[in-house]
This record gives structure tokens, sequence and C-alpha cells, in this order.
């Protein structure tokens, strides 16, 4: 495989983003997806209930989303991937530990906040360790969706249609770009990349079904990330942040939402990512979506 000349490590993707020029544009960003938000929530309380994506379904469909996913990027990959629907009992053992450990997190969070004991708050902390290092041990996958790129195997979440299609186009996305030669230690490329895609497919299907409910996940990660990115924008270069702005965009968000948030402080890569999916919304806006083509192609440079 040919050596890649352009850098696309987390330290030259962070320089790309730290410039005072992305401020406004990224304040702008944050409105925009607060308010898609707030749309697709007052949609989900009129609308239906979803139901699990079968296997059966998954299955006639997982070709399509490739094929899909191929186009936006400009590029079949030579090798295939393995993709797996649904986890093993371990799996979902370990999710759901995980998902408890993290809640345990966030209530030693509010327990300092509200000044309780220090004893109180050292025994949840200690429950959630232990809750981590359990998950961790018994091999679960640290997310229901994920990329391995060792066994080249793809697998997702037995979830709603909705989620299911936007996750197995973003890590099918993570399997194009390691194939190209793109490792997965760049982390802040790999996660700005393929939430992109998940984006754009995730709007295709929204407007082909006429169901916003597809842009939920998409729109939530995106909003959390631009928050982040926000922040280290300002902090960075000490410019002062535009409180209201943060503080009207948490208004209305669920406490799902908020641990959801608290699980991505955790995670030793969030930063990362969020850094990554940052960027990539801002280019978005700067040059439109051809330079996604242009990345695999190894003909673009952020600046």
């Amino acid at each position: 495989m040919k050596k890649r000349q352009i850098p696309f490590n987390n330290k030259e993707l962070r320089k790309a983003l730290l410039k005072e020029e992305n401020i406004p544009l990224v304040e702008r960003l944050l409105q925009e997806e607060h308010q898609k938000l707030l749309e697709i929530r007052r949609y989900q309380e009129t609308a239906p209930n979803p139901k699990r994506f079968s296997k059966e379904d998954f299955g006639n469909l997982q070709e399509g989303i490739k094929t899909q996913v191929n186009n936006l990027v400009g590029y079949s990959p030579e090798k295939d991937c393995t993709i797996i629907y649904g986890g093993s009992l371990t799996d979902k053992i370990a999710t759901k530990y995980a998902a408890a450990a993290t809640a345990v997190g966030g209530i030693a969070t509010t327990a300092i906040a509200t000044g309780a004991s220090l004893k109180a708050v050292a025994i949840f902390l200690g429950l959630e360790t232990m809750g981590l290092a359990f998950y961790k041990a018994i091999g679960g996958f640290k997310e229901p969706n994920v990329y391995k790129a060792r066994l080249r195997r793809v697998k997702i979440a037995r979830e709603e249609k909705e989620k299911v299609i936007p996750n197995l186009a973003h890590e099918y996305t993570h399997h194009i770009l390691c194939t190209k030669g793109y490792t997965q230690k760049e982390s802040a490329l790999q996660e700005g990349f393929c939430r992109g895609i998940e984006r754009q497919i995730a709007e295709d299907y929204a407007e082909k079904e006429n169901n916003p409910f597809f842009m939920e996940g998409p729109t939530e990660k995106t909003l959390s990330s631009l928050k982040v990115g926000y922040k280290l924008l300002c902090n960075r270069l000490k410019k002062k942040p535009n409180e209201s702005l943060l503080k009207n965009i948490n208004h209305g968000r669920s406490f799902k939402d908020k641990i959801l948030d608290y699980f991505r402080k955790i995670d030793p890569n969030a930063m990362h990512y969020n850094l990554g999916n940052t960027l990539f919304m801002v280019t978005e806006e700067k040059q439109g979506r051809g330079f996604y083509k242009d990345i695999i192609d190894n003909k673009f440079a952020f600046n």
C-alpha cells in the first residue's frame, strides 16, 4: 500500500480546529443542532414506538447500506468485512453492567456536587471501578456497535431500524478507512469521518421515510461533541465562552442524554472523538462534503 503523505494524527487535527475564526461557526452549529434535537424530541412525543429491527430485515438491508457508503466516499474496499447483528449473552451482560457502572459514576458525581460525605462518594466510585473492571474482564465489547480492524469485523447491536442503519454506516466506514491505511490510532480522523458519513446516511433515510427519528443518535452525538469542542476552543484560545448558549443547550435534555455525556467523559478516547467530530462539522460548513472523497484519495489536508 502506498504510504500516505498527509498527516492526520490527533495533534494535526487539533491544530486545524484551534483557530479563532471557528468559534462563531461552532456557536452557530450548536444552536442549529440543538434545534434539530428539540424537533426530533417533539416528533417522538406523538410518533408510535419504533420496533427492533429483525435479523432477516437487517440481512436484506446491509448490502444496500454498504453500497451507499461506498458511493459517498468514492471507494469500494477489495477485502470485505464480516458483519454480526446482535451480540452474544456475554456481550449483552457486559453492556448492561457497563451501563449500570456508568450510572453509579453519575450518582457519585452528583454526590460530590451536593456535598455528600467523602466516605459515601468513595463507596460509589469504588463500585463504579469494580463494575468497569468486571465489564472489561469478561471480554465484552466496550460499545455495542464496534469495528475490529484486526478481525475485519463489524458488530451492530440489535435495536430499532432508525438506530441500526446509521450505526452500520458508521462502523462499516471504519472498515473502509482501515483498508485505505488509516489506523485506529488516528482516532480524531476516524471518528470525525465516520460520524460524518453516519449523518449523511441518517439524513437520507430520515427524508426518504419521512421519519426524523433516524437523526436522533447522530444529532445527539454531534451536539455533545460540539459542546466539548467549543469549550476546548475557548479555553485554548483564552476566549470567554457564551454561557447563556451552553445553558440553553442543556435545557430540555433528557436524563439519558446526560448519562451518555458522562460516559463520553470517562472514555479515554472521548476528547479525540469530540475534536474530530467538531472539526469535520466545521469543515463541512466551510467546504461542503466533497472532502470526504478527497481524504480517501489522499488529496486533502486540513489547514
